[in-house]
């Protein structure tokens, strides 16, 4: 099954067991390993660079990391959304260049219009400091919020 083709079965609650199969190239031990610290990876430090395609064989446009632990998540750019395509017990650093830091992610529900949560902030940065691009995605909540902190 392909890469988008997993990720919506997975969105619409349709992934069934005969759709997994175990890769023979060696790496199924290799991401099984970091699986259970993927739900963190989004609350805290990150960095996002392009692939290096550093023989590696995925088809991956760019990996986001963790800089506490060795766990990257490799993505393929699409049209309507970025679609995940691997698992790595990889650091960030190995697998992409230039690395920048990831300042703020904000998660919504996949058929929300806009982002209504905000799951990691760098330090020093506020979400009203963000271009006008980036706040037009975000829900009007995620600013009150900001100014009941302050």
């Amino acid at each position: 099954m392909s890469a988008p083709m997993f990720y919506s079965a997975c969105l619409s609650g349709r992934l069934s067991i005969n759709d997994i199969s175990v890769s023979t190239k060696g790496k199924a031990q290799q991401k099984l390993a970091v699986l259970p610290y993927l739900s963190e990876l989004l609350y805290h430090n990150c960095m996002i660079g392009d692939f290096l395609n550093s023989g590696i064989a995925v088809k991956a446009d760019y990996f986001i990391g963790d800089t506490r632990m060795s766990i990257s998540v490799g993505f393929r750019e699409g049209k309507a959304v970025d679609i995940p395509v691997t698992l790595y017990n990889e650091t960030i650093k190995r697998l992409s260049n230039p690395t920048c830091k990831v300042l703020a992610i904000f998660c919504k529900m996949y058929s929300s219009k806009k982002f209504d949560q905000c799951t990691y902030l760098s330090k020093g940065y506020k979400i009203s400091g963000f271009s006008e691009k980036i706040r037009n995605e975000l829900d009007n909540k995620l600013y009150e919020k900001e100014n009941e902190i302050e």
